[in-house]
């Protein structure tokens, strides 16, 4: 595959992109935020392309991918995480490099295919207890959940057009124009909405740790978990849940700037070459 296209997986489809060649480091796959484009790994994607063969995907939904049946549990995203290498013929095992809400979907395929995973980095993670054990975080969710309405019914009637792609200044201008496409689609805020609904109504489901096999590096971004020190206590726990776990704290003013082409960016780089190491010594 040379660009983004759709890959069926049986009921729906997902729109892929993938880049860089097969060698001897493991194939790196990215499992993005909530409704996350493919756009928002790009720089992520170009740089560790040069050393393996690198995945994105935009997960049921999220357009151009296509409608799923069934609530979006992260159990539900793992089987289609695992169907979606199949179909790509990835038979190794991978790097998980996975944002935000996109960790619980990693941590869910991890624990139930240790074999096809070589180490996990977790960006900046939620918990899947966060809900139930902070406040502040069951506040946020609220918002967002109101927010994700609003863009949706906004989308529907064709209102705000490029407005949601205008804070990711930091693209490239035709990835812009690309992530502009798919935020402009109500699909994508109601693909995100039922993600989160799914996972408030699992909260506090904690499948474990990680297998003792596999090495996690966590990437925490500290405005987020300075502000919240029960989130703060739960990447914690996330760390702990590992048997070969490595923490990493970065001043960074955005969590999503961690994909970003900037030395926060690199650090999340950095993070999956030290599994390359791990896995390659």
């Amino acid at each position: 595959m040379t660009g983004p296209d759709l890959v069926g997986l049986g009921t729906h489809a997902v729109w892929a992109k993938v880049e860089g060649s097969q060698t001897n480091a493991p194939p790196v796959v990215f499992e993005g935020p909530l409704g996350g484009p493919v756009e928002l790994w790009s720089y992520l994607q170009r740089e560790l392309a040069r050393d393996t063969l690198t995945v994105s995907y935009q997960r049921a939904g999220t357009a151009p991918s296509t409608r799923a049946p069934g609530p979006r549990t992260a159990p539900k995203l793992a089987e289609d995480l695992g169907e979606l290498l199949t179909a790509l013929g990835i038979d190794r095992p991978v790097v998980l490099v996975a944002h935000t809400f996109g960790a619980m979907a990693a941590h869910s395929f991890a624990v139930r295919w240790p074999d096809r995973v070589h180490g996990l980095v977790l960006v900046d993670p939620m918990h899947p207890g966060e809900l139930m054990r902070s406040a502040a975080q069951r506040k946020a969710m609220a918002q967002l959940e109101a927010a994700l309405v609003r863009s949706g019914v906004k989308t529907l009637l064709r209102r705000g057009r490029g407005a949601a792609a205008a804070s990711f200044d930091w693209l490239p201008a035709a990835e812009r124009e690309s992530l502009s496409r798919c935020l402009d689609h109500p699909r994508t805020w109601f693909a995100a909405l039922s993600e989160l609904v799914a996972w408030k109504n699992s909260a506090g489901r904690f499948a474990g740790g990680f297998p003792a096999e596999v090495p996690v590096v966590v990437l925490g971004s500290k405005p987020r978990l300075g502000r919240d020190k029960v989130a703060q206590a739960l990447v914690g726990e996330l760390t702990a849940a590992s048997a070969r776990p490595a923490f990493v704290m970065v001043p960074e003013e955005s969590a999503m700037r961690l994909t970003a082409d900037s030395p926060f960016g690199a650090a999340t780089v950095d993070a999956a070459r030290y599994l390359f190491a791990e896995v390659t010594a």
